[in-house]
C-alpha cells in the first residue's frame, strides 16, 4: 500500500477508531487515534466517517471528544457501507485509488472494495503504520486549509441537494474567479496541483518544483493561476496554466472545482487555446460554451457598458432619459456612465407654476390653453 497517494481516509468507528460498540456496551477512547486524525489534517490528509450507528448519539460523542470538526462528509446510519463510501468519495470529487477505508469487519471491507474499485482497504492494524509514516512527514498544511476547503464543499453539497436545480444553484452561488500571474510566490501550491491533481489535469505533465520554476521564469512561456470563491467560502488557488503559443504545458484544476465550470471559463478566458489533452478527464472543453454563472456582475457590467457605448452615434449624441423626477434617485447607480447620459425630468416652473411633464410634450399645450 502506497501511503504517499492517500488524500482521504474513511474511518469505521466501533472497534476501529475507538474500542467497543457505542450502541451496546459502550466505548473506550484511543487517544493515539485522535492524535493521528489531527496529525493527518496538518499534513493535508482529510478524514471522513462511515459508521453503522445512531446519528445523534454518535455526533454527541464526537462533539464531547472535541473532534467532530476534524471530519468531513460523515456518514452515520445503519445502511450498507458500500454505496455510502462511494457517495463520500464521489461527492468529494476524489478518485478511489487515493482513498483508504479502515474497518475491523472483513465483510465491510470487501463490500466497499466492490463498490469503489481501486480503493485501498485495511483492518485497524494499519493505524500504527499510518502514524509512523506521517509523523516523519513535514507539516505541509499547518493551517489545515484542505480540511477547511472540504468543509466548504460539504456545506455546498448540502445546499445543492436542498436547492434541486443544479444550474440555478450555480447561479445563486455567486462564483467569483480571479486570474493571477505572480506564480513564483505560489510555487509550492502550483507544484502540488501539477503533481497530485488527476481528474481535471488536462495535460498531466508531471514535473518537480525546480523544473516548474524554470518554465515559469522563461520568457517563452505564459503562466498564471486561478483563485475561486463564492458565497460558501474561499477555495484559494484551484487552477494553473502554462502555455507557449498554442503549446499547452499545463492546464490543471483541483478536483474540488468539479462541476463548477471553472476549467471551461478559463479556457475561454485564454481565448480557446489549442492543446493536446492527455489521458482521461472528467470535463470536456467546449468552444462555444461560457459558464454564465461565473463572475456574473462582471459580465452584466460589460454588457451594460457595451450597450450604452453603442448608443453614442458619430455626432456625439448621448442617451436621453425623459421621465418623472423621482427617477433621479436611480442615477447615482449610473455615475460611471455620466458621459453618455442626458436627462430631462418633469418639474414645476417656479415662475408660471406650470407642471412640466417634459419638454415638447402635449401636456404643456393643454396647460397653456387652460391658463387664466
Amino acid at each position: 500500500m502506497d501511503y504517499s497517494t492517500i488524500k482521504l481516509i474513511i474511518w469505521d468507528l466501533d472497534e476501529t477508531f475507538w474500542s467497543g460498540t457505542l450502541s451496546e456496551e459502550g466505548i473506550k477512547i484511543i487517544g493515539d487515534n485522535i492524535a493521528l486524525i489531527k496529525l493527518l489534517n496538518s499534513r493535508g490528509i482529510v478524514n471522513s466517517i462511515c459508521s453503522k450507528n445512531e446519528l445523534k448519539q454518535t455526533e454527541d460523542t464526537l462533539v464531547k471528544l472535541g473532534i467532530s470538526n476534524e471530519f468531513v462528509f460523515k456518514s452515520i446510519n445503519w445502511l450498507p457501507k458500500g454505496d455510502r463510501c462511494k457517495s463520500i468519495v464521489d461527492n468529494m470529487g476524489l478518485r478511489y485509488c487515493n482513498v483508504l477505508f479502515i474497518d475491523d469487519n472483513l465483510s465491510n471491507l470487501n463490500e466497499v472494495n466492490f463498490h469503489c474499485p481501486g480503493i485501498m482497504v485495511a483492518e485497524p492494524y494499519v493505524i500504527t503504520e499510518l502514524y509512523d509514516y506521517f509523523i516523519e512527514k513535514p507539516e505541509s498544511d499547518p493551517k489545515r486549509t484542505r480540511l477547511s476547503q472540504y468543509k466548504i464543499l460539504e456545506n455546498k453539497q448540502t445546499a445543492k441537494i436542498a436547492y434541486g436545480d443544479n444550474e440555478a444553484f450555480l447561479y445563486s452561488s455567486n462564483i467569483k474567479v480571479q486570474v493571477e500571474f505572480d506564480c513564483v510566490n505560489e510555487i509550492s501550491r502550483l507544484s502540488d496541483l501539477v503533481i497530485r491533481s488527476n481528474q481535471l489535469n488536462f495535460t498531466k505533465n508531471r514535473m518537480n518544483e525546480n523544473t516548474l520554476l524554470e518554465f515559469i521564469n522563461s520568457d517563452d512561456y505564459k503562466a498564471g493561476y486561478v483563485k475561486v470563491k463564492d458565497d460558501f467560502g474561499d477555495y484559494g488557488i484551484v487552477g494553473f496554466f502554462l502555455f507557449s503559443g498554442v503549446e499547452g504545458v499545463h492546464f490543471v484544476f483541483s478536483c474540488r472545482t468539479i462541476g463548477l465550470g471553472i476549467e471551461q471559463y478559463i479556457y475561454h478566458h485564454l481565448s480557446v487555446p489549442s492543446f493536446d489533452v492527455l489521458g482521461t478527464v472528467v470535463s470536456n472543453l467546449v468552444d462555444s460554451k461560457i459558464p454564465g454563472w461565473i463572475n456574473q456582475n462582471e459580465i452584466k457590467n460589460k454588457q451594460s457598458e457595451n450597450c450604452i457605448k453603442s448608443s453614442v452615434d458619430n455626432n456625439g449624441l448621448k442617451i436621453l432619459i425623459k421621465t418623472a423626477c423621482d427617477f433621479g434617485g436611480i442615477l447615482r447607480y449610473l455615475d460611471k456612465y455620466e458621459d453618455y447620459i442626458d436627462t430631462e425630468f418633469s418639474y414645476v416652473d417656479v415662475e408660471t407654476n406650470y407642471f412640466v411633464e417634459h419638454h415638447n410634450h402635449s401636456t404643456n399645450i393643454i396647460n397653456l390653453m387652460n391658463d387664466d
